[in-house]
């Protein structure tokens, strides 16, 4: 009798605990993460909380660092989703800049234990979570720049605007989270440097405009 497998070579029912036991391997560094005892928890504590083996671990990940760009990088799929689903609205310039710039900066909150451990020990891993996808926003942003803005430019003059504006808002929300975090606990001091972020976007997309 032929055996239905999947396309990763796993029977289904397989497939089904192998993601079950990451989901719970993940779950535990999240949770060690926000409790900042990630640099002392050990791979046999965090095993004990994800109720698997140490062979599970490594068997999907090779150290902790790579556990959190698994982390990061589902972190950064929802943040895409998001940034896409801006995209498809009908917005003009100003709120559509004003709107990417709350996104870019929740989610550099959201994930500041994550930035500033990549930023501080140089750890890739993590960097290229966020960069695997930047590709795919930029081409479906700079389609919406070249349809909406900027009609007379060229399509991969486009996707370098749009890039370079993913970039600059990902980096300077990085950068400030990372730098002065108690500055953005200030309602009126968060809402100044969304203002300036989503000005400088519009500003930028603008001076291209032929």
């Amino acid at each position: 009798m032929t055996e239905n497998l999947t396309p990763t070579g796993m029977r289904p029912t397989q497939q089904g605990r192998s993601l079950a036991t990451r989901n719970r391997i993940l779950e535990a560094v999240e949770g060690a993460l926000e409790e900042g005892r990630l640099e002392t928890l050990t791979i046999q504590e965090l095993v004990t909380k994800a109720q698997c083996s140490v062979g599970a671990f490594y068997g999907r990940f090779s150290d902790k660092d790579a556990a959190l760009a698994a982390l990061f990088a589902l972190r950064r799929e929802v943040f895409t989703k998001k940034l896409l689903a801006l995209v498809s609205k009908d917005l003009d310039l100003e709120t559509w800049a004003h709107k990417c710039a709350v996104l870019s900066l929740d989610h550099a909150l959201a994930n500041r234990a994550l930035l500033t451990r990549a930023a501080v020990q140089n750890k890739s891993q993590i960097l290229n979570a966020a960069a695997a996808t930047n590709n795919l926003i930029a081409s479906a942003v700079g389609a919406m720049i070249g349809e909406k803005w900027l009609p007379g430019v060229s399509k991969p003059e486009a996707e370098a605007i749009a890039g370079f504006v993913l970039l600059m808002q990902g980096a300077t929300t990085r950068d400030t989270v990372i730098n002065f975090p108690d500055t953005l606990k200030a309602p009126k001091s968060r809402r100044w440097f969304v203002e300036q972020l989503s000005a400088a976007t519009t500003s930028y997309i603008r001076k291209h405009k032929q």
